[in-house]
């Protein structure tokens, strides 16, 4: 084998890989031809393995965390979801798994997550290749949730979904970030996400960018005063979504200045209205255009209520 070309190894491999007949025994047979076979097969299997059920995930993290591994199987995996087997109480094996895993890009915890507050703790502080992290919320914890983020100096994405966050923590996201996700944050209120906005643009120096996209899923407490907070001025993409968001939220918008790729309205009260509205605004002229600052290059509409099946999808307005 070692007299093919490189790139003719890599194709047989992939065929096998991705063949209708690949099982473990093939695995193991593909592994053991040399190690740069070995190196080329388990970085397919295990760079974004997908975890389905409770079993197979026993024997993932056995492989992984033995200390008589054929190979440093963790090194390999840049992606995590556990998603699928929260509900078992997965904690101490899953802060097992991740220690063995130095080179995680990617890590999704679900919601809710059986995954302790020490668990998530130790993973901000040494998981310094993070770029995506989500977290959902935490079983079992009626407690508000306090966490260092800072040291995670690569992350770029960041997903809360019903998070028990202290507002301090969220002071803590680094200035790599650059796309948040709030959803159903219900502790989160205008005053805090002034603080976060004002502090994280403190914090922003030459060679960082600051947050380019914003997505609000059923955060209620944050909708009536967007216009005291929302940094529209720096976003290129910013997504409302959920039943509590109608007309006038959006139309608050419009007089702040900013230039937006894209506008996502997701499963909310909005009406043909705020659309005419949205499209006057693109074609508006002298006085007309003063009063809307705002521009909107695209609106992606979504399963919002008042809106005719036919009228959705991504519109074109600037």
């Amino acid at each position: 084998m070692g007299s093919l070309p490189n790139e003719l190894q890599q194709s047989i491999c992939h065929f096998l890989l991705t063949g209708p007949t690949f099982n473990v025994q093939v695995f193991l047979q593909l592994i053991r031809v040399n190690k740069q076979w070995a190196d080329f097969v388990c970085n397919h299997v295990y760079r974004h393995y997908r975890i389905n059920k409770y079993l197979p995930f026993i024997g993932f993290y056995n492989t992984v965390v033995s200390k008589h591994s054929l190979l440093p199987y963790g090194e390999y995996i840049r992606s995590l979801d556990m998603t699928a087997i929260n509900k078992y109480g997965v904690d101490m094996r899953a802060h097992a798994l991740i220690k063995c895993c130095p080179n995680l890009q990617t890590v999704t915890l679900g919601h809710p997550t059986s995954l302790k507050p020490a668990t998530i703790q130790w993973m901000a502080r040494n998981c310094k290749q993070l770029r995506t992290l989500s977290i959902g919320a935490l079983e079992s914890f009626p407690f508000m949730m306090e966490c260092d983020f800072s040291s995670l100096t690569g992350l770029t994405t960041m997903i809360f979904t019903t998070t028990p966050l202290h507002s301090s923590s969220l002071l803590t996201l680094p200035r790599s970030l650059q796309e948040l996700h709030l959803v159903r944050m219900d502790a989160l209120d205008t005053g805090t996400m002034i603080t976060f906005f004002e502090h994280h643009q403190e914090k922003q120096g030459d060679g960082h960018d600051s947050i380019t996209r914003l997505a609000l899923h059923r955060c209620p407490q944050l909708l009536d005063d967007m216009t005291r907070w929302l940094p529209l001025h720096q976003l290129k993409w910013f997504s409302l979504s959920g039943p509590d968001v109608n007309d006038d939220h959006v139309m608050s918008i419009l007089s702040m200045p900013g230039e937006l790729d894209t506008l996502v309205l997701d499963n909310t009260q909005v009406t043909m209205n705020l659309l005419a509205r949205l499209v006057s605004a693109s074609k508006a002229t002298g006085v007309d255009k003063t009063r809307c600052h705002l521009q909107i290059k695209t609106v992606l509409l979504t399963k919002n209520f008042n809106i005719p099946r036919d009228k959705q999808g991504l519109i074109k307005i600037g």
